[in-house]
């Protein structure tokens, strides 16, 4: 029987020698050395790697309540965001640069979460008078804001409170070409000039060919595609539309999602986008990889449906 990993970010507030305390929105963390240095690096003192207040992200199983926690971590890494957060549980009273997702909105308040400082008080009067109003009307759960936060009483469950707020809006995509490096039925992976990039079924904008119900049918292990991505992390970024890479095209050109797959039938029945398709090509992207995760057959629903 193997215990449930729970994953989540969190910050050191002790670190000693041969262990470390980590407190997080899942509860307290033990973490041992042996969770906090890899296998193959030679580290015997905590201290030299890690600090208080660093923000790490970590897994962990639960335990009963051994050294004051409920988890135990078996895994522990340093956020490459550790040193842009670190201050706000070490004495900065105010940031301009956190990016919070809505989570209860009401007619002149609202909360969001930021994974590095936790639940945020969005009143109102953060945002422009046209909009303070009735924020119901704009904005919703799930929406992203970009917000300059500053420390209160904890009230609520919020130790931050925003002075301004204003809708995040997303980067222009990046767009690149890379080589499949691995590949299953739903998902590609793409060595590019950008990193690693994941390439899912839904994102796929290149035509079908065979059963359709696989990237198998239109592409292979080696294959050069073409792709763009919304955000890019510091190791894996997901595409948000990708196909193969036309043959004669070059970094300079502009970036063709068309490929040889598609057939006359196919163009004449993309000619009007099913609604259903609509629905899904709105959606984020985090949003759009839950919903692959969760129903890895929806793109042959979808297909099907493109076809009626």
């Amino acid at each position: 029987f193997q215990m449930a990993e729970i994953s989540a970010t969190g910050t050191i507030t002790n670190v000693q020698t041969k262990f470390a305390y980590i407190s997080s929105g899942k509860g307290s963390v033990f973490c041992p050395l042996a969770a906090a240095v890899d296998s193959l690096e030679i580290c015997t003192d905590m201290t030299e790697k890690y600090s208080i207040g660093d923000i790490v992200h970590f897994k962990a199983t639960r335990q009963s309540n051994k050294n004051g926690c409920d988890l135990r971590a078996v895994n522990m890494t340093l956020s490459s965001k550790s040193s842009v957060y670190k201050g706000l549980e070490s004495g900065d009273v105010e940031r301009n640069d956190i990016i919070a997702e809505i989570t209860v909105v009401h007619e002149t308040l609202a909360y969001g979460n930021n994974e590095y400082v936790g639940s945020i008080f969005i009143p109102g009067s953060a945002f422009s008078d046209g909009n303070a109003k009735r924020l119901n009307w704009y904005i919703m759960p799930g929406d992203l804001l970009s917000l300059k936060i500053t420390r209160q009483a904890e009230k609520n469950g919020c130790k931050w409170r925003a002075v301004t707020a204003e809708i995040y809006h997303y980067p222009e995509p990046s767009r690149g070409t890379g080589v499949v490096i691995s590949l299953s039925d739903t998902m590609a992976i793409v060595q590019s000039e950008l990193g690693i990039v994941r390439c899912g079924i839904l994102a796929w904008e290149g035509g079908t060919a065979g059963s359709g119900e696989s990237l198998h049918d239109v592409i292979s292990f080696g294959s050069n595609v073409v792709f763009e991505t919304m955000e890019l992390s510091s190791d894996t970024s997901v595409a948000t539309r990708w196909s193969l890479l036309n043959s004669g095209l070059n970094q300079n050109d502009s970036l063709s999602f068309r490929s040889s797959h598609v057939d006359t039938k196919e163009m004449h029945a993309q000619t009007v986008t099913p609604i259903e398709r609509m629905v899904i090509n709105c959606m984020s992207k985090s949003v759009k990889q839950q919903l692959y995760d969760q129903i890895p057959l929806i793109e042959k629903m979808l297909n099907e449906v493109d076809l009626l």
